[in-house]
């Protein structure tokens, strides 16, 4: 029971340390706390992924067979907010070659 105090002592002390870092050690202090700036900085980005799983699920539902499957998506993000996006899906032993493709555009405002 006392290495249960303990650990919640230190996840409280932890948590109070990380919501007041700016607070003077001694009271009455003199403090300062940069301000908050509106100032977005913009870069362009890609993002590219590939996903495996041992069963898809259509819509929620499974079922006695597998079916295993590899999906990949690519996100390029332009410096002026725009992105475009696509993604697509191939259930693996089955025909045809690319089950589902998804192609987007897209405008991130707090990008």
């Amino acid at each position: 029971m006392k290495y249960l105090f303990i650990l919640l002592f230190l996840i409280i002390g932890n948590a109070a340390n990380a919501a007041a870092p700016g607070l003077p050690a001694i009271p009455g202090g003199v403090t300062h706390i940069a301000a908050d700036t509106d100032t977005v900085i913009r870069k362009q980005s890609i993002s590219i992924g590939a996903n495996y799983g041992s069963d898809i699920q259509f819509f929620g539902r499974t079922g006695p067979v597998t079916y295993p499957y590899l999906s990949t998506d690519a996100i390029y993000n332009f410096k002026s907010g725009i992105f475009v996006y696509g993604s697509a899906v191939q259930v693996i032993g089955y025909y045809p070659l690319i089950d589902e493709v998804d192609l987007g555009t897209g405008y991130l405002y707090n990008y």
